[in-house]
């Protein structure tokens, strides 16, 4: 109701229907053709997905009557519903005057300890849209802010993710204010950092920087794009990453962040930290220059976009080459003499066949 009350073309529908949910669900799944998802067996919770996509969740009426399960959602906006059978509009809490005049408001004071995940859904809706607090919401994050360490991680990080999607630094002052950072995270981690990488349109980078961001919206997991996993990094926030490969890379984007800013113009050098660097590299340049601003930064990530001959120089031989060449067998050395010769020739701008052999038996002798 929220979004099309906004004009804003709704990607799911929410439906409060009579108990037994689940068959009703399942029935109706059949008769439209949609594919069928059991979402919470006890609360009596399942999601439909349309062919084209839509989905369709069905929940169990909490209370005796529609108007008891409006009150009991988390704000006002969100408690508004209309009866399939004349299309009236119900509104038991004041929701349509909240959300024409763009106003979070709690529904009750007791919405925050029935969960306490909704102490970080507040700041998420006002991340994520044109909201003003309602004057008791601040309060109440503040008094109920401890219960939100009650929450799983799995929870929380959803809705940090929409969050920082958003753009969590607008954000900041409140989640200070009301305690809710100090339990997202203890440590209570400088901030710098991610503002400035929130506010990076990545100009930086010229005509490039179009193939960076589209570089940083791919998916790093099954639930997290690289740009996100980067703004926890900034955030030193490791114990909000949800997959060993995800603190894999927070820990190499912030150990070769520091590395790229060091880079000489020397080719070799720049060859071997993309060697080191790996998928990473645009990632780390982007962090790297929220640190400093080195102009270097920008042919870093040209490089590692274009995998030019400094980020990836061609070799006019391979193991086998070598090993047949040189009588050797295969083991370390044949690696060690293929990343010499990359070095080689990224600092030649290449290398034919003939030198390449010559260099591998003078670095092998």
């Amino acid at each position: 109701m929220r979004d099309q009350l906004w004009g804003l073309a709704p990607k799911d529908l929410d439906l409060v229907v009579p108990r037994p949910v689940l068959e009703k669900a399942r029935s109706l799944a059949d008769r439209i053709g949609a594919s069928y998802v059991l979402l919470d067996e006890s609360y009596e919770i399942a999601r439909l997905i349309m062919p084209d996509g839509l989905q369709l969740d069905l929940a169990a009426c909490l209370g005796a009557t529609l108007d008891d399960d409006l009150r009991r959602r988390d704000f006002t906006l969100n408690a508004l519903a209309r009866r399939l059978s004349d299309g009236r509009l119900v509104d038991p809490t004041g929701g349509l005057q909240d959300l024409e005049q763009r106003i979070l408001r709690p529904t009750s004071p007791a919405v925050f300890p029935e969960d306490p995940l909704r102490l970080l859904r507040a700041v998420r809706f006002l991340a994520c849209h044109p909201l003003q607090p309602s004057q008791d919401l601040d309060g109440l994050l503040q008094e109920h802010h401890a219960l939100l360490a009650r929450v799983s991680p799995e929870r929380i990080q959803d809705e940090l993710a929409f969050i920082l999607r958003a753009g969590m630094s607008s954000q900041l002052p409140r989640l200070r204010t009301t305690g809710l950072y100090a339990v997202l995270f203890p440590e209570q981690p400088d901030t710098r950092l991610l503002e400035r990488l929130e506010s990076d349109d990545l100009a930086w980078l010229g005509e490039l920087a179009a193939a960076a961001k589209d570089w940083l919206d791919q998916p790093l997991s099954a639930t997290r794009e690289r740009r996100l996993s980067l703004a926890l990094a900034a955030l030193g926030g490791s114990h909000w990453l949800s997959s060993r490969a995800e603190q894999r890379y927070q820990q190499r984007v912030l150990e070769l962040a520091p590395l790229a800013l060091q880079l000489s113009e020397n080719r070799a050098e720049r060859y071997r930290w993309f060697r080191r660097a790996g998928a990473e590299a645009v990632d780390a340049c982007v962090l790297a220059h929220q640190l400093d601003a080195r102009a270097h930064l920008a042919e870093l990530v040209r490089s590692a976009l274009t995998q030019d001959q400094v980020a990836c120089p061609r070799l006019p031989v391979d193991g086998q080459d070598l090993m047949q060449a040189l009588q050797l067998k295969p083991g370390p050395q044949v690696g060690r003499l293929l990343e010499e010769l990359g070095a080689l020739a990224a600092e030649a701008g290449g290398l034919t066949r003939e030198q390449a052999l010559e260099e591998a038996r003078r670095l092998s002798g």
